[in-house]
């Protein structure tokens, strides 16, 4: 069995931008920023007002984006897991995996590093190492002029709308 860790927000930021974007991020943080030495791509925010480390990566002529990083003890483990619950691998980094969640969003797995890892961290117990997609119980939502489209929708955000009043209420 393996740990897992949600270790990291990265702000994903192009060259142009980069510098006028670090300096935003460590003033509404209310930190520093500090260039990483031996990856200068990447820009570590120092002790900021958040509940998880926070960096930047000069991403070059890409577009801006985020992205997290989920640390983990076996990678290859934690990575055959989020395949198997829906995620796509899209490429081998130096010591990471870059893979896409089932609504587009990249992410990271990396080896662990991190001193609080070893507190923080959960282990995957074997249940949850399936070997079947996800799948998310659908609600309809009904649309104004009576047409119903599959989302899902969790409970405290369905809403009712009558197409006559055109009044909204939740159905909490």
């Amino acid at each position: 069995m393996h740990r897992i860790l949600l270790r990291e927000v990265v702000i994903d930021t192009p060259t142009a931008t980069f510098a006028a974007t670090r300096q935003f991020w460590a003033a509404a943080l209310l930190t520093e920023a500090v260039q990483v030495v031996d990856h200068p791509e990447f820009t570590t925010l120092r002790n900021p007002a958040a509940s998880s480390w926070v960096g930047l990566q000069d991403v070059g002529g890409a577009d801006a984006r985020y992205h997290l990083d989920i640390e983990t003890d076996d990678v290859d483990a934690e990575v055959a897991r989020l395949t198997a619950l829906g995620a796509v691998k899209v490429a081998d980094g130096r010591t990471w995996v870059v893979m896409r969640d089932p609504s587009g969003h990249l992410f990271d797995v990396v080896p662990h590093a991190s001193p609080m890892f070893s507190v923080r961290s959960k282990q995957v117990p074997e249940e949850r190492r399936s070997t079947r997609p996800l799948r998310l119980p659908r609600q309809t939502v009904s649309a104004a002029g009576g047409s119903a489209r599959d989302w899902p929708v969790p409970r405290m955000l369905r809403l009712t709308v009558s197409p006559t009043s055109r009044e909204t209420k939740s159905a909490t």
